[in-house]
């Protein structure tokens, strides 16, 4: 029939219409266009566009025989392709026994209650099938949590870093999340790269300095773009050149050699007098000035 739709003329019209009507027959059986289109050798859209012509062609006396569909695979075949070859069935047995007591956990929960501590091990048991390459999917599917809820968990104990959505532990559990080594951006947990602080209401909470630093320099990056300035010093900062004993050239800032002006903003500040006359003599040199001292 293809190849007669292809001639052209009135056979190629009867041709053509019972292509048509024999596509819209396997169709109608269950047939799926791109079976059809493979040995037609033809796109499926073009399947689909002479399916569509079959109700404005004539329909012809005798068709093809509508050959039937074939079997369909068992559910158990289906099963066994979903099952992943990265995940053992003594490791899916163990997901399901541990899955109901991880759930029990609350932040009341004793530290070596048996429920915590089978919370703990299905949170190591995750995260070792996640970092093996075992999808959040196929975990759902063998413990009946949600991929997001399993993700969340992960968060929860450090095994991964935390979304923006994901809130972190409170009360007790927050404790045994202070165990994370690493901030969400990768920099470890040392004395020197922690800072602890205490919350208003009352709990201790603690940040990465490096990541403290990191803000800061966008802040002032962003303070200069919108504004030409750079940030303003702290408070603290503002009684640093009272401390000072030699300015920048070596000069000793001794009360005699010391020039105090107020400025504009109403700080006092302090200037090198030797400093001065320096710079005095090289602007006079640089005008052709000469000085009457």
């Amino acid at each position: 029939m293809r190849e007669g739709a292809r001639r052209g003329g009135p056979a190629s019209a009867a041709s053509r219409a019972a292509l048509a009507h024999y596509i819209q027959a396997l169709a109608d059986a269950g047939w799926a266009k791109s079976a059809m289109a493979e040995p037609l050798g033809v796109t499926r859209q073009e399947v689909h566009r002479l399916s569509r012509q079959a109700e404005a062609l004539p329909r012809p006396a005798t068709l093809p025989a509508v050959p039937a569909l074939p079997a369909k695979p068992t559910t158990s075949a289906r099963t066994a392709r979903r099952e992943s070859p990265k995940i053992t069935a003594s490791e899916a047995k163990r997901l399901r026994e541990l899955a109901p007591l991880a759930t029990k956990v609350r932040g009341v929960t004793a530290e070596h209650d048996p429920a915590r501590t089978a919370s703990v091990e299905y949170s190591v048991l995750l995260a070792e099938l996640w970092k093996r390459g075992v999808s959040r999917q196929e975990l759902a599917r063998i413990t009946g949590q949600a991929p997001a809820t399993i993700r969340a968990r992960l968060a929860r104990h450090g095994h991964i870093n935390r979304g923006a959505s994901e809130r972190p532990y409170k009360g007790k559990q927050a404790e045994f999340a202070k165990r994370r080594e690493y901030c969400k951006f990768g920099h470890e947990f040392t004395p020197e790269n922690t800072y602890e602080y205490r919350r208003p209401d009352g709990r201790v909470a603690r940040t990465c300095r490096a990541c403290h630093a990191r803000r800061q320099r966008e802040h002032a990056h962003s303070v200069r773009a919108t504004t030409g300035r750079r940030t303003p010093r702290p408070a603290g900062r503002t009684a640093q050149p009272a401390r000072q004993t030699v300015c920048k050239r070596g000069h000793r800032m001794t009360p005699e050699n010391t020039y105090e002006y107020t400025q504009k903003s109403g700080k006092i500040a302090r200037t090198c007098r030797q400093c001065k006359v320096l710079r005095q003599r090289a602007y006079e040199q640089r005008h052709g000035i000469t000085s009457h001292h």
